[in-house]
């Protein structure tokens, strides 16, 4: 029986990991859509189902592309077309992505650990808020990461097509994609380089070159419908700002990584396998897994500052904190269960503490309740007609039916106006509200709250 035990203990864990997962964000399965959601992903996904799924970038308007390739928006819409168009369907199959990304992590961390403790890395990953608050949402963050560590595991095993076949359609998703295969493409060219079979190995060395002409491709035709390879709002805010705020986002993101949201302790583990580099078997690889985290995070402090965009890192932040862990405590097993179960404790004790922060923590959900209790108070209103002015992402919501917030009859009588022109009504999220206006009523959940104002 105790072998029996030794033997499965690993497979519980990811078990209990997943389903953690599922109970945790069970609740916002049947939620409408949030924020990005609304605004761009959520709101292709749907225009893909009602004019028709394609990957091209004419088969999708650039204010909800955004520029980026739109395989994302169209494995969604497909997943809609052949199931029910419910949102439920939609976080389903976003949570198992998020599934599978548990799984690969705990595949990839047994390149670096004993079992039990590359079960418990996955354990480690699903309580960190900004995993737990991505994984139902229709974004392609989550999607992002299964794709780089399914890369790196299938590039430790020596599997070259399945990582070059990976790589294409993740640079697919998103063109950001393309720093994990240039980075694969180059150790692999280093590589093959220092062991003298460059000529032996130029097929596959090749191949590594075929996720950048994928991406190309596809930006040609871009540029060939639309006028331009990149969406001229992100390369005007690359211009303006990579070089001038790269130290300040550098220190955001390290702040957020190391510090936040349970966890402080982090840095210390991280420096202990840093340190252990050159004292351990795994040492080629682990560097090649702190070598990407120092290139991703650098190359990210010169774009558009967002918590989510590194989320793909995470999964091998986790491994690098439990093998720090691992080497601290001596390779003993049962005490580094212990130290990891304790961190795990001190990240799963700060969903009890957080506030509203975007889509980075599980707060997100208190906001759309009292944005939906909000709209659901204002269709009721006693008028034929609802004149109305909405900041986001209200207005969004009050918009398009198609989100989840709004029926059909009620979007019929509002009007959506400057607030300009003086409406009634305003429907506002942490927003102070004009002279000549009234509180009418005040939706909270927790400590999100929108305020609907009448005109006196």
């Amino acid at each position: 029986m105790r072998i029996w035990l030794k033997s499965y203990a690993p497979l519980f864990l990811l078990i209990f990991s997943v389903m953690f997962l599922w109970i945790m964000q069970w609740s916002s399965l049947n939620l409408p859509y949030f924020w990005d959601e609304m605004g761009v992903y959520g709101k292709g996904v749907q225009y893909l189902l009602i004019h028709g799924i394609g990957i091209l970038p004419q088969s999708l308007p650039p204010e909800l592309s955004r520029g980026h390739p739109i395989l994302f928006y169209s494995i969604h819409a497909l997943i809609l077309k052949f199931g029910v168009n419910e949102f439920y369907i939609s976080h389903a199959a976003s949570l198992i992505f998020s599934s599978l990304c548990l799984t690969v992590t705990y595949l990839l961390a047994q390149e670096f650990l004993p079992k039990i403790l590359a079960a418990m890395t996955s354990c480690l990953l699903v309580v960190q808020s900004i995993f737990l608050a991505q994984s139902s949402l229709v974004l392609p963050e989550i999607l992002i990461a299964l794709i780089s560590i399914s890369s790196i595991l299938t590039f430790f095993k020596g599997r070259y097509t399945w990582t070059i076949l990976i790589l294409c359609i993740g640079v697919m998703l998103k063109e950001s994609v393309i720093i994990t295969a240039a980075f694969l493409g180059l150790v692999y060219f280093l590589q093959i380089l220092s062991e003298r079979r460059l000529i032996k190995q130029w097929k596959n060395l090749l191949g590594f070159t075929l996720p950048l002409i994928t991406l190309l491709i596809y930006l040609q035709i871009q540029q060939g419908h639309h006028g331009w390879y990149f969406f001229p709002y992100h390369t005007d805010i690359l211009q303006e700002g990579a070089l001038s705020g790269f130290g300040e986002k550098l220190q955001t993101h390290l702040q957020f990584i190391l510090f936040s949201q349970g966890r402080r302790y982090w840095s210390l583990a991280i420096l202990i396998a840093s340190a252990s580099l050159f004292l351990v078997r795994e040492r080629g690889k682990l560097l090649l897994i702190f070598a990407f985290l120092a290139v991703s995070i650098g190359l990210f402090s010169f774009a558009f500052y967002m918590d989510r965009y590194l989320l793909f890192i995470y999964p091998l932040l986790a491994i690098v904190v439990v093998f720090g862990v691992y080497q601290i405590s001596f390779r003993n097993k049962p005490l580094s269960f212990l130290v990891v179960l304790l961190l795990c404790w001190l990240s799963y004790n700060q969903h009890k503490t957080t506030t509203f922060h975007y889509d980075v923590n599980l707060a997100y959900k208190d906001l759309l309740n009292a944005h939906l209790d909000a709209v659901s108070a204002f269709c009721q209103q006693p008028t034929e007609t609802l004149s109305c002015y909405a900041n986001f992402p209200i207005n969004a919501s009050l918009e398009d039916i198609t989100l989840g917030y709004i029926s059909s009859a009620c979007r019929e009588k509002v009007s959506l106006v400057p607030l300009t022109e003086k409406p009634s009504f305003l429907l506002l999220h942490a927003m102070e509200a004009p002279e000549g206006y009234a509180l009418l009523n005040t939706f909270i959940h927790q400590q999100a709250r929108i305020d609907i104002y009448k005109r006196i």
